[in-house]
């Protein structure tokens, strides 16, 4: 559930604001799943599917770069992020657009509240949701 409001929010924003998007809309949490297991950092795990994704994507349809909306956060590791973007650039042959939004951050809270937007309160991730949880007890 979470997964389809965080796909719906983006899509009701990029109608707003006139923007083109690429959506991947599976739930491929089995997939996660098994790459978080193999990982000893989770983010990197996560990290890099998503980014392969896209990357790979990007190279499939004529693209020449790619970006992530991780990057708006400033609760991601966007060291982290640069440097997996650009290793699966360099893969499929396409540029890994780094921009750092996070000084935007404070401005797209008031926007999105404006807009009534919904605002997931964790990273999006089952395991993030499952240790949000867990504090409030």
């Amino acid at each position: 559930r979470e997964f389809s409001r965080r796909i719906e929010t983006l899509r009701e924003y990029s109608t707003l604001a006139g923007l083109e998007l690429v959506i991947d809309d599976r739930y491929l949490l089995e997939d996660f799943l098994a790459a978080a297991m193999r990982e000893t950092n989770r983010c990197l795990a996560c990290y890099r599917m998503r980014l392969e994704q896209a990357a790979s994507y990007a190279a499939e349809t004529g693209l020449t770069r790619f970006t992530t909306t991780l990057l708006v956060s400033p609760y991601q590791q966007h060291e982290l992020i640069r440097k997996v973007g650009e290793e699966a650039g360099a893969r499929y042959g396409v540029a890994f657009e780094y921009f750092d939004f996070r000084p935007g951050w404070p401005e797209g809270v008031v926007e999105s509240r404006a807009l009534n937007l919904y605002r997931q309160p964790y990273c999006g991730c089952i395991f993030s949701e499952r240790d949000r949880y867990l504090k409030k007890r």
